[in-house]
């Protein structure tokens, strides 16, 4: 059910990577009124695009602010000819790729992302991608 998704974020070794499901704009404001979990999501290396990018699945402060590095959104949707013209949202698309994140579509070749690539025609797409490197501390 939409938004009620665990809003996961994975930290292996300093590499963050977030996974909120279905979470809309109520559950984000839960996470984003902590300057806690805002310090944990500002530093992200992958980013899974919440709610195949529909309009309230992504909040443009954690896009324009919170998110501080560059890093890899990836939008995993297929066509729906009910959705085709809102989702994914073309002004999420386009604040993503303004803020150096490199967006990889489920609906479009990721031939622009630099990595290794296997396709498995229309059932998934694997990207492997390196991290960003962190300086030691």
């Amino acid at each position: 059910m939409n938004n009620t998704s665990v809003f996961f974020v994975l930290d292996v070794s300093g590499t963050r990577l977030l996974f909120p499901g279905d979470a809309q704009q109520g559950a984000w404001d839960y996470v984003l009124s902590d300057a806690g979990n805002v310090e944990l999501l500002s530093d992200l290396a992958f980013y899974k695009v919440g709610h195949h990018g529909s309009h309230n699945a992504t909040p443009r402060r954690f896009v324009e602010k919170d998110w501080q590095t560059a890093g890899y959104a990836m939008v995993p949707f297929g066509p729906v000819q009910r959705w085709l013209k809102t989702i994914p949202k073309k002004s999420l698309i386009e604040s993503l790729v303004s803020h150096h994140h490199t967006v990889v579509r489920a609906d479009q070749p990721p031939a622009a992302v630099p990595g290794h690539l296997a396709v498995n025609g229309d059932l998934w797409t694997e990207v492997t991608v390196t991290a960003p490197s962190h300086p030691q501390e």
